[in-house]
């Protein structure tokens, strides 16, 4: 797959049953009566074989018989024991705006009384189940040997997005460390076993066929009913709470609004007497509503304890403590009717939460969730983050990093409360790791068993043809448990035979080789039904040869965070002034933790920085101050070590240094991290802030979003305008115009403070790449002197003879035209002068903190700036450039500054999926660029439709505004993203022959309006509905559907393969 590369592991299903069933099907034998598997073989027969009485071939089931002959096959004999099949496929849960709507799954008896039937209900799950109507069209793994076990045909990457999905959406509802999911291809099945690595797989097999594949399937459901909840996937570490607990009861309440709590806008009191103590006295307030008085607990200590009646029980509990307004109205909106509350134990500390506010895009990567929690001991909100971070030697937790700033009294950084890698409550394993990354050839300790001693699975010798004529003869009241015993004795005395020294050797079926390409040295042996193979391009043949079986895989492990601050998002800001001087604060901070404790946090971005709101008392006056606060260090490291720690790129795309994007290879220096800051600050001042710019789309586009291709290697570099801005010019552009703040009257004006400081930053950071570039081109010529010189063949020159007829010249150039001078040929490449001395004091500046500290000190302090000179957030469509978010694993490339590049693209698609890159990615607008026309083709899916807004604020998809139209029939092959409209249509001609334009452009796909991401802990969802989808088919190099989409069904949506 494009979107998570190199992060699936194809394994055999007798290994998956000892490596991920833990081997809990062994018994099977000794436990179930022997006429069980024949008896459901018969019963999915008569529902799913192929041939029906008197050997008569029957059609292609659909995806609905699929499921019904599941449904009826589960009511007679209890596929899974202890549990019940919930098919979901037609109504989505009631509280779920994302309509969400997986084919079924497996949930225990327990919760028979509490779930409602014929909808997902995504707390009470156990294990996934989503039905295809068979055929590799919708397999999206391939079981060849020596081949990357990710299809890529479209139709195939869309079927593991819609997967991906549906684990992601489970991971969101649930606290879990792995999702397991059963997927039903026609008469074919998987395992599945995803976690924040990747996935496990096994080979498809087929369950109705023979006996043999649906006792290979029944013991798939016999293990996974005996797993404990720890080994089904479940952080024991968790504890739902029902609405009857003594904490759930207090969520309630404390979600109501208080009397004596403050409006968090910044402003100064007159009067300090009608102010709480707790916002006035710091001793008064570290002991006010807390749960004991006197050391005797005013509520239950356990949160979860059964309270029938609450008030009655607790008629002195705890008063409920005085608060900005904006943290009780945050945690209100966590307690969603419909998604369930927990109780999540760290230390001695129990933190009550609802839903997240924020939740990181995909099922492959960090998987950060952010809540507003409720500290039970102390009665406080605090922030917690639950997230898997890298594991590998050398990488500190972002608690211990957070510890030591807050030890030398760091201003601007978070608070730690609490903080641990996770552990399992049960048996002797201890972190809480991921389990596909182990099986990596770059980091993992395991391997995928491909000897002979676990082969693939294959039915017993002769069964298909022996059931073949039983059925024949047969009606379905009969018992075909008698012939399969017959053929299980008869299998047993053929191994007999084989374990003969003397017998005919009989060759295994044996595992593909995932591990290893096809060798060089050694030709693989030709096919055996046709005497030559398959041609392949040179691209393949060397992607094959170079492909190994889990490469992308990072090891993760589970952590979570509790902070004392609840914040903002940045973009709450409400001035020019405010937004400077929270990005200097944010700057003090870098500084001080790089000075004092040697971090540099090495993830700068608009989602780490964030607004905190607090109660300050300055020469005896009262205040509510908003302060900056450098969040997120959980990618920081100590300056003192100059190693990789890991093997993926770590940064958010957007607000990367121009010099890393260009360089992945090189390590973060302060001036990266400075240049992430002028990105953050001009990312603001252009959602918040009024411009020349009358849409925003395209300029987030080609300076944050999207990416250019280096010539010299294909690979994502710098986007285009962030390129002209800093390392080609010294002023903001978009396509080559400057890019000028205004008021919010609309008068544009250089003279607007954040024009002149904008101007000064990047004045400082071209500076720099001037320098760059001159010290490149001296190395280059260094080497060109200095190295070792390789004689070579001089190249053959030709040049066109004037053409002659009768003595005449023909075609002349005039006599006085010089074609030297016209063509002004050089012999020698241009050389660079050197850098000035005022280029480089300046590339010196910010070889450290101060000179830009100093810079925004300036115009803070000697400025008047005018107040509420913002506007509504200008943030159009959401979309991710995927190929950016990739272009962060890159280890190497050309060196030198400058890029021969093509045009800036921006990938169409929304996903996060395979992160190496900050979870707190911000939106990326939707591309202006022209819609590519799909190569025409016989229509054979549903024409794509515009997926609904969903839960996480997603906006109503706009309509297309551009010139005449006509849908093309390829139009069904456009990815449904969230939050654009499918419209890769065929652009007719008008009479004239002009294609219809907007703005001197070719005509584009429309743009909606969209909310901004809050990244600062108030957004709430998963991300986005994706819907499911067929592979966009806009420009952009190796586009594919996201990994992250799929998930939403419902009539005529894209990738739904109903064939009615």
């Amino acid at each position: 797959m494009k979107d998570c590369p190199g992060t699936t592991i194809l394994m055999n299903l007798s290994q998956f049953y000892s490596a991920c069933l833990y081997d809990l099907a062994a018994d099977f034998d000794q436990v179930v009566d022997h006429k069980y598997a024949p008896l459901v073989w018969r019963s999915f027969q008569a529902k799913l074989g192929r041939f029906g009485p008197a050997g008569k071939q029957k059609k292609k089931p659909l995806e609905k018989d699929v499921s019904a002959a599941w449904s009826a096959v589960d009511s007679r004999h209890h596929l899974c024991p202890n549990h019940f099949l919930n098919l979901s496929e037609e109504k989505p849960d009631t509280k779920d705006d994302s309509k969400y709507k997986v084919d079924a799954s497996f949930i225990s008896n327990k919760h028979r009384k509490t779930i409602v039937s014929g909808k997902p209900n995504w707390p009470y799950i156990g294990i996934l189940i989503e039905f295809k109507r068979g055929g590799t069209a919708n397999d999206p793994f391939d079981d060849k040997l020596d081949h990357d076990p990710d299809a890529t045909a479209k139709s195939r990457v869309a079927v593991r997005g819609q997967l991906m999905s549906y684990g992601g959406r489970l991971f969101s509802y649930q606290h879990r460390v792995a999702v397991y999911l059963l997927f039903i291809n026609g008469d074919t099945f998987r395992v599945m076993r995803w976690d924040r690595s990747g996935v496990i797989v096994t080979e498809a097999i087929n369950y109705v066929r023979t006996i043999s594949g649906t006792k290979a399937l029944l013991k798939v459901t016999h293990a996974f009913s005996k797993m404990s909840l720890e080994h089904q996937g479940f952080d024991l570490n968790v504890t739902m709470l029902v609405p009857r607990s003594c904490g759930y009861q207090r969520m309630d309440l404390l979600a109501l609004p208080c009397n004596d709590g403050l409006d968090y806008h910044e402003c100064m009191f007159d009067d300090s007497s009608a102010m709480h103590m707790v916002f006035t006295d710091a001793d008064f307030a570290a002991s006010f509503g807390t749960l004991c008085k006197d050391g005797h607990p005013l509520l239950h200590v356990d949160p979860s304890h059964d309270c029938k009646n609450h008030a009655a029980s607790h008629r002195a509990s705890p008063p409920v403590i005085p608060l900005l307004s904006f943290v009780r109205e945050l945690f209100k909106r966590t307690l969603v009717s419909g998604y369930p509350r927990y109780m999540i134990k760290i230390g001695d500390r129990h933190y009550l939460v609802g839903k997240h506010i924020f939740i990181a895009f995909g099922l492959v990567g960090r998987g950060t969730r952010g809540y507003v929690t409720l500290e039970w001991e102390t009665q406080r909100f605090v922030f917690l983050k639950d997230s898997w971070r890298p594991y590998y030697e050398g990488l500190e937790q972002e608690g211990a990093v957070l510890s030591s700033l807050n030890d030398k009294e760091i201003l601007n950084v978070p608070t730690v409360v609490r903080y641990e890698d996770v552990h399992y409550t049960t048996g002797d394993r201890l972190e809480q790791e991921t389990e596909a990354s182990h099986y990596s050839p770059v980091t993992g300790a395991k391997s995928v068993d491909d000897s002979n001693s676990s082969p693939m699975f294959s039915p017993l010798p002769g069964e298909e043809a022996e059931l073949k004529k039983w059925l024949q003869s047969n009606t379905e009241a009969d018992d075909p448990s008698e012939i399969y015993r017959k053929l299980l004795a008869t299998s047993r005395e053929s191994v007999e035979t084989e374990s003969n020294p003397f017998s005919e050797p009989v060759e295994a079926v044996t595992m593909p080789e995932p591990l290893a390409g096809p060798s060089k040295s050694v030709p693989n042996p030709p096919s055996s039904d046709r005497s030559g193979g398959v041609k392949r391009s040179a691209e393949e043949v060397e992607r094959e040869d170079k492909w190994t079986q889990g490469h992308g895989l990072r090891h993760m492990v589970h952590s979570r965070t509790v902070v004392k601050e609840v914040c903002l998002s940045m973009t709450e800001f409400t001035s020019s002034f405010q937004l400077t001087r929270i990005i200097f604060e944010c700057i003090s901070a870098h500084h001080e933790a790089y000075e004092s404790c040697g971090y540099m946090h090495r993830d700068v971005s608009a989602g780490n920085i964030l607004i905190y709101p607090v109660v300050k008392c300055s020469n005896g006056k009262w205040s509510i101050y908003w302060r900056g606060i450098l969040a997120d260090w959980e990618l920081a490291k100590h300056k003192d070590k100059h190693t990789a720690m890991q093997p993926q790129r770590t940064g958010t795309w957007y607000f990367m240094s121009a010099y890393l994007l260009a360089h992945p290879a090189s390590p973060t220096t302060i001036p990266d991290e400075l240049e992430a800051f002028l990105h953050v600050y001009v990312y603001n001042a252009v959602r918040r802030l009024n411009s020349n710019l009358n849409k925003i789309t395209g300029f987030m586009n080609t300076y944050f979003a999207g990416y250019d291709l280096d010539d010299t290697c294909s690979a994502p570099t710098c986007p285009s305008s962030k390129r002209l801005s800093v390392v080609k010019s010294a002023t903001l552009q978009s396509a080559e115009r400057a890019v000028v703040f205004s008021n919010p009257e609309g008068t544009v004006t250089k003279e607007h403070h954040v024009n002149q400081l904008i101007a000064e930053l990047l004045r400082m950071f071209h500076a720099r790449y001037v320098v760059l570039e001159y010290r490149e081109q001296e190395r280059i010529s260094k080497l060109a002197r200095d190295g070792p010189h390789t004689p070579r063949r001089e190249p053959q020159t030709m040049k066109l003879d004037i053409i002659t007829e009768n003595g005449m010249e023909r075609n002349a150039p005039p006599k006085n035209w010089s074609s030297k001078e016209a063509l002004r040929l050089q012999k020698e490449p241009v050389i660079l002068s050197p850098p000035s001395q005022e280029d480089d004091e300046l590339a010196g500046s910010i070889d450290e903190h101060l000179g830009v500290l100093g810079l925004f000190f300036t115009f803070l302090t000697e400025m008047e700036w005018r107040k509420d000179d913002v506007v509504p957030d200008r943030q159009d469509d959401i979309v991710i450039s995927r190929k950016a978010l990739q272009a962060t694993q890159v280890t190497g490339r050309v060196p030198g500054t400058t890029q021969t590049s093509k045009s800036c693209v921006v990938v169409n698609a929304a996903e996060e999926t395979h992160e190496h890159v900050s979870e707190n990615d911000v939106p990326t607008p939707v591309a202006d660029a022209p819609a590519v026309r799909p190569t025409k083709r016989r229509r054979k899916d549903p024409v794509v439709q515009t997926a609904a807004p969903g839960s996480e604020g997603e906006p109503p998809v706009a309509g297309p505004s551009t010139g005449r139209r006509t849908r093309s029939r390829s139009a069904a092959n456009v990815g449904a993203v969230p939050n654009t409209t499918a419209t890769t249509t065929r652009v007719t001609r008008s009479m004239s022959g002009v294609l219809p334009t907007r703005g001197g452009q070719r005509a584009s796909s429309s743009q909606g309006s969209g909310r901004s991401n809050t990244v600062s802990r108030t957004a709430s969802g998963s991300g986005g509905t994706r819907g499911r989808t067929r592979a966009s088919s806009r420009a952009g190099p190796g586009h594919e559907d996201s990994d992250e989409q799929g998930g939403r069904k419902g009539k005529g949506v894209a990738g739904r393969s109903r064939h009615r």
